[in-house]
């Protein structure tokens, strides 16, 4: 679920950066730079690359020709320019179709199938009821992913690697991906080629909770539904963010509600606290995908995900519930992302963050006091119950649960926004009216009674 986004190569070209991410230049050799910096080709050709000389022209005589004398009454030798290569161009894909059954794609074995008319490639490695998880994930993530934003849905090509640190070996061979920017791929990775065509890279290990699963798929695809109705333009990547988690969040809901309702319940739990603490992310800086990653590698909430899905279920269920789609149509159009959002939303960007921090306050942090509270829906009837603790950073905390006839209990440590989770199951034969009690090192308490069936 937490990922880079779809990225779009730039259109072929005659330059060769090294400073965009996933640029054709590396896809081309060194001689299509070498190309690129010659005398004949760069010069109307904009940028070139910096630190690649480029070598004079020699000249060249028509073979057989004598070279005439200073009195000769021959013609003079004829100068033929130097023979030069067309332009390179990006190959049409990135990774080119396979036929059915075990393929060798640069190194990696894959096996390709078709499912439900999506071609999946996964290593032969990847375990079969991951791997059948994967399977309906997709499934579920096409049928209904494209339904929330209005869209339809693209042609996806799919590769499964059967755990994490697999994908992120793969993610620079397959897909050319910076390794440092592969490092902090977490879930999935959703990529457009310079042939637009779509390839999600997904790892199996996020299919052992079909929740989380299923929301990474949806949010994979989502990229490629929001390149397309951007038209491949820029906008703030908080909001690219934003809308994958939104969608990603209502396809899950969908098929796993009770789940859904207790991560929605940490999550904003975890929100709370970082707003107390001083530690909620500010989203209105972040417009870059260069911005975003280092803001994940120095924001100390971890909550930059959450932080922009959040955001986005505000603006759809308090502002304008299409606004989704209509902001990113105008900047299809030509507008300017703030332009749009502002007149989508009726919120500038320069005032996104406060007025996020208000709704939280207003809205959410009366449902989670200092000390703790329980998730309620848990209770009674599942035999067990799932409580948050709003601490301060770092504090530890012991935790005393108690009926009449058994008792349990535990020590727990609050993470950097002071958000900790406890959950409690009765032993067999051990339903009735249960006291928890929550006593931190640093003076925070709190105690409450619930009943289990």
């Amino acid at each position: 679920m937490r990922s880079t986004p779809a990225r779009q190569l730039p259109p072929p070209g005659w330059t060769c950066r090294r400073t965009d991410p996933l640029t054709h230049w590396l896809l081309l050799s060194a001689l299509a730079c070498a190309l690129v910096t010659s005398p004949v080709l760069a010069q109307d050709e904009g940028e070139i690359d910096e630190g690649v000389a480029a070598e004079p022209a020699a000249e060249t005589t028509v073979p057989g020709e004598a070279e005439a004398g200073p009195e000769s009454d021959a013609p003079p030798p004829v100068v033929l320019p130097p023979r030069v290569a067309p332009p390179p161009t990006a190959p049409a894909r990135l990774l080119e179709p396979q036929p059915l059954g075990l393929v060798d794609i640069r190194g990696w074995s894959f096996t390709h199938i078709v499912h439900e008319g999506h071609h999946v490639y996964h290593q032969p490695t990847v375990r079969p009821d991951r791997l059948q998880r994967a399977l309906i994930a997709i499934s579920r993530a096409h049928a209904h992913a494209p339904s929330v934003l209005g869209v339809a849905t693209p042609d996806v090509e799919y590769y499964l690697f059967p755990s994490q640190a697999d994908m992120r070996r793969g993610l620079p061979v397959l897909a050319r991906v910076p390794i440092q920017s592969a490092l902090v791929v977490a879930n999935g990775l959703a990529f457009q080629d310079a042939g637009h065509h779509h390839v999600t890279f997904l790892q199996a290990e996020a299919f052992d909770n079909e929740l989380r699963g299923t929301w990474a798929v949806a949010h994979e695809l989502t990229h490629h539904l929001q390149a397309r109705l951007a038209g491949n333009k820029d906008y703030a990547q908080w909001f690219n963010e934003g809308i994958a988690e939104y969608v990603g969040s209502r396809v899950a809901r969908q098929f796993h509600p009770d789940e859904h309702a207790l991560d929605s319940f940490l999550e904003m739990g975890q929100i709370v606290n970082a707003l107390r603490n001083r530690e909620l992310p500010a989203l209105g800086p972040l417009v870059t995908n260069a911005q975003w990653v280092a803001a994940r590698r120095t924001n100390r909430s971890g909550l930059l995900y959450s932080t922009a899905w959040l955001t986005v279920e505000w603006l759809v269920s308090q502002r304008d519930p299409g606004g989704l789609t209509r902001t990113l149509a105008q900047v299809e159009q030509g507008r300017s992302f703030p332009e749009a959002f502002t007149e989508v939303f009726g919120v500038p960007l320069a005032e996104l963050d406060a007025a996020f921090q208000a709704h939280v306050t207003a809205a959410l942090t009366p449902g989670y006091p200092l000390g703790l509270n329980a998730f309620r829906d848990s209770a009674p009837t599942s035999g067990g119950i799932h409580f948050v603790f709003s601490l301060q950073p770092r504090e530890r905390a012991r935790v005393d649960v108690r009926s009449s006839q058994c008792r349990g209990g535990s020590t727990v440590t609050a993470d950097a926004v002071g958000f900790a989770a406890y959950s409690f199951s009765a032993p067999a034969g051990c339903a009735g009216t249960y006291t928890i009690t929550m006593t931190g090192s640093q003076g925070t308490s709190g105690t409450m009674q619930f009943t289990l069936t």
